[in-house]
């Protein structure tokens, strides 16, 4: 069997070295070519990041950067090609309505009259605002096939969501007085995590030596534990993944206390 495009080959040679890596690839059959700017070579290293946590070694990746555009090249073997078509429509998905609608909402929101902290929290917040509906808006555009131009669909396929994203960050503009407000800006923090609240995850924060430990479950399980040393960082986590609960231990009546009870449902105060 041979590889089936020249992409793979420099993956190959360096597999050589290891005899069962390169029997796999040359078992590949299938294989989906990403490419962007080279500009937003982050938006491929997030795909490929998310391709290993997915996939494993199910795939194989290999990446080819140039100085205008770049592309990151997905091979599998045929009988795992539907899986694979049907996982990256999902990664592609959520670097979009991601890590793209962060650096769209962040770059309107770069004249706004409110500290970078203030800015900082409000665009996750806005992030994560209506994600089922774009969730539902998007995955009917994505159509990954054998080559998929991530700028290319940007420009082109995205138009509606471009305008929805527009018209929130025109908004915020708008009520930027109100927002210098710390009730008003953690009561609209508040509606906009509320809307976009992940019924099956947890968050346990612990206060302990002046850093914020979070460990974050869902019903299956543990899945994530992340420390902090910055109250606005541990903010920023809790609204990307809107906990439907959120338990604290450790916590003295402060203003870190109030703004917490203030943005998400806490149940207990103390973990037992």
């Amino acid at each position: 069997m041979r590889i089936k495009t020249k992409k793979l080959i420099f993956d190959f040679i360096n597999a050589c070295k290891n005899p069962a890596r390169a029997y796999n690839i040359i078992e590949i059959m299938y294989e989906i070519t990403l490419s962007a700017e080279s500009k937003n070579i982050n938006w491929l290293e997030e795909v490929g990041l998310r391709i290993g946590e997915t996939f494993g070694k199910k795939v194989v990746t290999a990446c080819s950067i140039g100085q205008n555009r770049s592309e990151l090249c997905v091979g599998c073997n045929d009988d795992f090609r539907r899986t694979v078509d049907v996982g990256l429509k999902a990664i592609i998905a959520n670097l979009f309505l991601g890590r793209i609608k962060y650096e769209y909402i962040s770059d309107e929101m770069r004249t706004l009259r409110l500290s970078d902290a203030r800015k900082k929290l409000l665009c996750h917040a806005l992030v994560g605002f209506d994600r089922e509906t774009e969730q539902e808006m998007i995955s009917d555009e994505i159509e990954v096939g054998n080559y998929f131009d991530i700028n290319g669909f940007y420009l082109f396929r995205m138009r509606e969501l471009l305008s929805r994203w527009s018209d929130i960050c025109k908004l915020a503009n708008e009520h930027v007085a109100y927002l210098s407000d710390d009730e008003t800006m953690n009561e609209l923090i508040r509606f906009l995590v509320g809307a976009g609240k992940c019924l099956d995850c947890r968050a346990e924060i612990f206060y302990i030596g002046g850093k914020y430990r979070l460990v974050e479950h869902t019903r299956g399980g543990m899945i994530g534990e992340h420390l902090f040393d910055s109250f606005e960082e541990l903010l920023c986590r809790l609204i990307d993944i809107s906990p439907c609960e959120t338990v604290l231990s450790g916590f003295e009546y402060g203003a870190s206390f109030k703004t917490l009870v203030a943005i998400f449902d806490i149940k207990r105060d103390i973990l037992r």
